[in-house]
């Protein structure tokens, strides 16, 4: 009797721990809601707002957002980002996010969530995400800790770490290195690698070229062009 009982015991322990495994590790194709935890989407993910509660969704394909808190990306008071120092950073590259998609993002709105995007970002108003992998286009504005690739919109661009180019009529990168190129009507940054063009562009730490009607760095301040190559 003993032995049947551990018996039945381990049987159901072992039925609990795979039905676990398997919530999970759910894999959903073709076309799923990102509404639904410890989900992959292999195809077509569609969802009302990222920006509700959602944890640990992989999409693999096309995500599109109906309705997005990027709609009121022009009335926040301060950038949505995040000051993380170099340390911090590593966080932002983790697999474990809210959300993250490889392909394509589309929103009439914007997306505003703590996820990674790896591909095409495409937004009616503006964007929020940790880590930008490629592509990222807004009407109003781009928001992203780590931008390796290219930002484009009206408005602004606000970044903490970048590699690449960012081009809006605003561009920031206010932490720790930028490297690449930031062409706007007014481009500040803290320590950046590479060129700044635009009607000002000021650096605290620059390697690299300003071309602009002002520009001001950690060596001068001249009208038209101005330099340095030793950070």
């Amino acid at each position: 009797m003993k032995i049947i009982f551990k018996k039945t015991i381990t049987v159901c322990l072992m039925l609990l721990i795979s039905y676990s495994l398997f919530s999970q590790n759910k894999t959903r194709f073709p076309v799923w809601t990102f509404h639904d935890d410890s989900t992959k989407i292999n195809g077509l993910s569609a969802g009302f707002c990222s920006t509700f509660k959602i944890n640990e969704v992989v999409v693999n394909g096309i995500n599109f957002e109906l309705l997005g808190f990027g709609l009121f990306g022009p009335l926040f008071p301060q950038s949505p980002i995040r000051q993380i120092n170099y340390e911090a950073k590593k966080k932002f590259l983790s697999d474990t996010v809210q959300l993250k998609i490889n392909g394509i993002n589309l929103s009439p709105s914007g997306s505003i969530c703590d996820g990674n995007m790896n591909g095409l970002n495409m937004n009616g108003i503006s964007s929020k995400f940790n880590v930008t992998n490629g592509l990222n286009i807004a009407a109003y504005a781009n928001f992203s800790n780590v931008l390796n690739g290219c930002q484009f919109a009206f408005i602004g661009n606000d970044v903490v770490f970048f590699n690449g180019i960012q081009c809006a009529f605003l561009t920031n990168s206010s932490q720790v290195k930028s490297n690449g190129m930031q062409i706007s009507a007014i481009n500040s940054s803290n320590k950046v690698n590479g060129v700044q063009l635009g009607i000002v562009n000021m650096a605290e730490c620059l390697k690299g070229i300003q071309i602009g009607l002002w520009n001001k760095n950690q060596k001068r301040s001249l009208p038209f062009i101005n330099w340095c190559f030793k950070s």
